[in-house]
């Protein structure tokens, strides 16, 4: 197992959408430890596969336009904990409640950066597991935030994409400012 390099923003690559995967062998199994392994290394609730380098070991022969050659996999700690981890393939929101919340989020990928997102306080996730099994889930509370802003990531869309058109652009701005001073 291996720590894979986390892209940061605002690096092109985290707004390309992943790979439908397909195909559930070792090669996927080694990426989801490496993920794992580059997770317990951050201090983060999920990870997204879209968010770390492209891993060498894929084959894809063709990639569509706005894609990545990565698979479709996030990892979610349940109940914000390290210990009870959710290796999702080719997840995705198939129920979601009425009712939202806003609350603070964090990447990543936009390190030391926080901001309010709106999210459903519920949703039902479909997803397979690294051997194909299909699992349909309703998480709740944080576990529901974190999805909503792992598949996200998967669909090349992060957090700042989430806010108002101005509130956007002022945090870009500042962020490149503020990169600009280190």
């Amino acid at each position: 197992m291996s720590v894979l390099k986390i892209i940061k923003a605002i690096d092109e690559r985290l707004k390309q959408k992943s790979i439908q995967v397909t195909q559930f062998d070792q090669t996927l199994k080694n990426f989801a430890n490496d993920m794992l392994e580059t997770f317990f290394s951050s201090d983060a609730c999920g990870l997204a596969s879209t968010q770390v380098e492209d891993y060498k070991y894929f084959n894809y022969n063709k990639i569509q336009k706005g894609y990545r050659a990565q698979p479709n996999l996030i990892l979610v700690s349940e109940d914000a904990t390290e210990t009870n981890m959710i290796i999702a393939v080719n997840p995705e929101i198939i129920e979601n409640s009425e009712k939202t919340k806003k609350s603070l989020e964090g990447c990543l990928s936009i390190p030391n950066q926080s901001i309010t997102i709106e999210r459903f306080i519920e949703v039902t996730v479909k997803y397979q597991d690294l051997d194909g099994k299909e699992i349909i889930k309703t998480y709740s509370d944080m576990e529901a935030i974190i999805m909503q802003h792992e598949i996200d990531h998967l669909n090349g869309i992060l957090m700042t994409d989430r806010l108002s058109a101005i509130k956007k652009e002022t945090f870009w701005k500042n962020y490149k400012h503020n990169l600009n001073k280190i």
